[in-house]
């Protein structure tokens, strides 16, 4: 089994514009790595920006964006500080699920069990708008 492809049923990450700065779990729990989310919203049908917690160690999030295809990637690194913003501009159709991607770049600073894993790339929550 691909990295990619370790959680079957990913979490469905359900948020609105009323939940503003709730903090959305995106990823569960990952050899000890939880990612943690708060959106705001620029209206009611469009995220303006996102912010991670702190992780664990040394990598951060580094980049955070929508992509053409409707995921959602994340990329950890060592060249940002914790809750950076980050701009989304992004309008979510209420009852479509976005896929999470998340980029460990360098897994064996997550988590020593993971120094030779074959794919970096794991998948995260699936984010959803609720309402309205």
């Amino acid at each position: 089994m691909s990295n990619s492809e370790t959680f079957s049923n990913p979490p469905l990450c359900v948020i609105c514009q009323a939940d503003c700065y709730k903090p959305v779990c995106l990823l569960e729990d990952y050899h000890g790595l939880q990612i943690w989310a708060f959106f705001s919203w620029e209206d009611a049908t469009t995220l303006k920006s996102v912010i991670f917690s702190q992780l664990n160690g040394v990598q951060q999030v580094i980049d955070a964006k929508f992509s053409k295809d409707g995921k959602f990637h994340i990329d950890l690194g060592k060249t940002k500080k914790p809750f950076t913003e980050f701009k989304l501009n992004q309008k979510l159709v209420k009852g479509t699920e976005y896929p999470t991607l998340i980029n460990l770049n360098d897994p064996a600073l997550i988590h020593g069990e993971l120094e030779n894993i074959e794919d970096p790339i794991i998948s995260g929550g699936a984010v959803t708008r609720l309402q309205p």
